[in-house]
């Protein structure tokens, strides 16, 4: 009797009195290279055969022999698929290899027998492991202790049961077999059992201090930074430093703030930050979150509106002010509509503009660095769907079209490319805010804006238009003034040009002619 006739027996399902007949003839330490090595007990272990690992144990078969790849049977009885697996036999057999000196610390390659159980939701087996008093500290290649493992299995849960309450919703809708739906309901309950084990071993493991959870993997992460990956909140909440069993809401935001619960995308626990009373006047310090630093809470839920599109309305809800102003004098707003977003509905962009001013937003507060107000702000960006939408809703809500900037800029000056300039530079040039500024510059006109206004450097509006457009745009620019009023052209700024030696700067030679008209 050889290991490759064990092997065939196992996996062709023979009756068990056959296989156990053969373990008592074959030797216990046979292996075959063809499969990796192993010992009669490591594959009785892989099958969860309790009463064959009995047979090889009272045989003398030794449990801490390793395979090719370094794996004792233990290690392999960790790694048995939680879907096949007997947990009340895994533990049994468990307990029986370490009665009979199993070691666990060194029962892998870069793991342990633990960590892999945990993995596999194998909770009774850790349970025994743990209770035998072995040393359960160890790391894996990533630096990983059983607290990571624990983590990454109570998300995986977490998803599978979120998975299976969506199924169950489905069969009812659906008027499934009874039977298929109590199915359901019973995985349900078993998968929600298990969350609760992996949480239970959690607390055990910190507060027998037997793992510590400050202790840090290769990457530089603890078990925390764990749980919140996997969404294990329940686990990070206790890790964190709060008693989930009292705690009811630390359990759906694991004691995350309000910018990691958004950068992790997961609105259950924006939700139960809100409802736990978080400021909503401060902005993110988090270094590594890119789109995030520096801003408010608000401005970040902008700031990824694609990804997050409930989240705007869910802070304005919780008592965010809209004009709150961040240290770098930016606002909320003046994040919004400097991008594009993929979303086409426009209607979603007016609710959130009026629940904006529902919670109080004054559009004409300076709203960037610039002192620029929303209106002035829409016109640099009404090339994107949001900064035309909010174009619009702001004229119609009758916002100032002449309300100049700090640089004494109107909105019509920021369509034609206005930007804030230091004295070394101009403060026009820059490309128009849309292509075809024509368009908004006709309802500016049309809402009363004065073509008359200067910046603070002399500049009228014509200077900024001969900087900004070309050809056709130009004489379509100021064929439209002309329907109203057109600056004076012959008007200097405080370098003593005029719009047509700024033309001229702009090598704009069409318009250079055209001006020459009215000059």
């Amino acid at each position: 009797m050889k290991y490759s006739d064990i092997y065939r027996l196992y996996s062709t399902s023979q009756p068990k009195d056959a296989i156990h007949q053969a373990l008592r003839e074959v030797p216990v330490d046979d292996s075959d290279e063809q499969y990796e090595d192993r010992s009669p007990l490591h594959l009785a272990c892989q099958y969860g055969d309790a009463e064959g690992v009995k047979i090889l144990l009272e045989r003398d078969a030794e449990p801490n022999t390793k395979d090719a790849n370094g794996s004792t049977p233990i290690h392999i009885l960790g790694r048995t698929s939680a879907d096949r697996a007997d947990e009340d036999k895994l533990k049994e057999i468990a307990v029986m290899l370490m009665e009979h000196g199993a070691n666990i610390p060194r029962s892998a390659k870069n793991t342990t027998a633990l960590i892999e159980c945990v993995r596999n939701r194998h909770f009774k087996m850790a349970e025994a492991i743990i209770n035998s008093g072995a040393r359960v500290n160890s790391t894996d290649l990533n630096g990983e202790n059983v607290l990571f493992g624990l983590c990454a299995a109570s998300g995986d849960i977490k998803r599978d049961i979120q998975f299976a309450k969506k199924e169950l919703d489905e069969s009812v809708q659906y008027s499934y077999p009874e039977n298929k739906i109590e199915e359901i309901r019973s995985r349900i309950a078993r998968l929600e059992d298990d969350g609760e084990a992996a949480y239970r071993l959690a607390r055990r493991l910190v507060e027998e201090d037997k793992t510590d959870p400050e202790d840090k993997s290769n990457s530089g992460k603890t078990a925390w930074d764990a749980a919140i990956e996997n969404k294990a909140m329940k686990i990070a909440a206790f890790l964190s430093g709060s008693d989930p069993d009292v705690d009811e809401l630390s359990t759906l935001h694991g004691n995350m703030d309000i910018f990691q619960a958004m950068y992790m995308k997961d609105m259950e626990a924006l939700d139960a930050i809100l409802r736990s009373g978080a400021d909503l006047q401060t902005v993110c310090e988090h270094k590594d979150m890119y789109d995030f630093e520096g801003k408010s809470p608000l401005a970040c839920a902008f700031s990824w509106f694609d990804s997050i599109q409930d989240a705007p309305a869910m802070i304005l809800n919780g008592g965010a002010n809209p004009n709150y102003r961040f240290p770098n004098e930016e606002t909320a707003f003046s994040v919004w509509v400097s991008k594009d977003y993929f979303c086409k509905d426009t209607e979603v962009y007016k609710g959130l503009l009026d629940l904006m001013k529902e919670k109080g937003w004054n559009p004409e507060l300076p709203v960037d660095t610039e002192g620029n107000t929303a209106l002035a702000l829409s016109c640099r960006h009404t090339g994107y769907r949001l900064g035309k939408t909010a174009f619009g809703w702001l004229l119609k809500g009758k916002a100032d079209p002449n309300a100049a900037n700090l640089s004494g800029q109107t909105p019509m000056m920021i369509l034609f490319g206005g930007h804030k300039a230091n004295e070394k530079y101009v403060p026009y040039g820059w490309s128009a805010g849309s292509d075809d500024p024509t368009e908004i510059l006709e309802k500016l006109l049309e809402a009363g804006a004065d073509v008359n206004k200067t910046d603070n450097r002399g500049n009228t509006l014509l200077h900024y238009v001969a900087a900004c457009c070309r050809d056709s745009m130009a004489q379509k620019a100021i064929e439209l003034l002309l329907d109203f009023k057109l600056p004076d052209v012959n008007a200097v700024n405080n370098e003593g040009k005029t719009a047509m030696d700024v033309a001229a700067d702009y090598n704009n030679d069409n318009l250079v002619r055209l001006l020459l008209k009215y000059s």
